[in-house]
C-alpha cells in the first residue's frame, strides 16, 4: 500500500505538535512508572508489535490556529499557517470533517492577516471540494461564491465581485440558494456604498422573503429595516416611513 501524503508529514506534525504543546514530566529511570512503562512498550501482549496503520490528524493545531485567529495574534497566526497549509492541503487520508472544519479556518487566517493569494488557494480547494460532492449549483457553491465576491472586494476589485455574485444570482434554481445570494448581493452593495443599488436589491429581496416565508418573519423585518435605513441614507426619507408603518 502507498504511503500517503498526511503520513509522509505525520513527523512534520509531530515536531510541531511538540513546540507548541508543554511536554509531560518524565519518570525518574528505574522508578515504578518507568519499569511499567519499559515492560509494557518492550513486552506486548501477543509478543509482537502491532502494525495497523496510524491516522495522524492535523485537527489539534487547526484549533490552535482557530483560536490564535479569534485572539487577534497575527504573529501565531502567521506562524501557524506555513505549517497547517501543508498539512491540510497535502493530506489525502483526513476525514471529511477535519477537511471540512479546517478549510474556513485557514481561509480566514489568511484573510486576518491579508494574504489574499493563500484565501484564494483555500477558497479554490473548498469550491472543488463541494462541485465534486453536490454540483455547482449547491448551497455549499453559494456560500462559496459569497467568499468570492468579498475577496475581490478587498482586493480592490469591487465591481467584479459584484459581477461574481450576480452570476452565482442568475444561474441558481433553488429559491432557498436564491434569497440567500440576493440577499448577500444587498449586503455587498450596502457595504461597498452603492446606496442606491442596493435599495433595489433590498426591495427585490424583501419580495422574495415575503412569498417564501410570509410578511411576518423575522427575516422580512430585517430586510425592512435595512431597506429603510439606506432609503434615509439616500434622501427618500418619506419611502423609508411608509415602509416603516406598512
Amino acid at each position: 500500500m502507498a504511503v500517503s501524503k498526511i503520513c509522509c508529514l505525520g513527523g512534520l506534525l509531530a515536531a510541531f505538535a511538540a513546540i507548541v504543546q508543554p511536554i509531560p514530566a518524565l519518570a525518574a529511570p528505574g522508578s515504578k512508572t518507568d519499569k511499567v512503562a519499559t515492560k509494557t512498550t518492550s513486552r506486548p501482549l501477543g509478543g509482537k508489535l502491532d502494525k495497523a496503520p496510524s491516522r495522524t490528524s492535523y485537527r489539534p493545531l487547526v484549533e490552535k490556529l482557530e483560536a490564535a485567529r479569534d485572539a487577534g495574534k497575527t504573529d501565531l497566526v502567521a506562524a501557524l499557517l506555513r505549517i497547517v497549509d501543508v498539512l491540510v492541503l497535502n493530506s489525502d487520508d483526513a476525514s471529511q470533517e477535519d477537511q471540512d472544519y479546517a478549510l474556513p479556518v485557514l481561509e480566514s487566517a489568511h484573510a486576518l492577516i491579508g494574504d489574499f493569494a493563500g484565501e484564494r488557494r483555500i477558497i479554490d480547494r473548498r469550491a472543488a471540494i463541494a462541485a465534486a460532492r453536490e454540483g455547482p449549483q449547491s448551497y455549499a457553491a453559494s456560500i462559496i461564491a459569497v467568499d468570492v465576491a468579498d475577496l475581490l472586494r478587498r482586493e480592490g476589485r469591487p465591481a467584479e465581485g459584484e459581477a461574481h455574485l450576480r452570476r452565482a444570482l442568475a444561474g441558481s434554481a433553488d429559491p432557498v440558494i436564491t434569497v440567500s445570494l440576493q440577499s448577500a448581493l444587498a449586503r455587498y452593495l450596502d457595504e461597498a456604498q452603492h446606496l442606491g443599488d442596493a435599495v433595489d436589491a433590498y426591495r427585490t429581496l424583501l419580495d422574495l422573503q415575503v412569498q417564501q416565508d410570509g410578511p411576518d418573519s423575522d427575516d422580512v423585518f430585517q430586510t425592512v429595516e435595512a431597506l429603510s435605513w439606506d432609503l434615509g441614507q439616500t434622501g427618500r426619507h418619506a419611502e423609508a416611513l411608509a415602509l416603516l408603518n406598512s
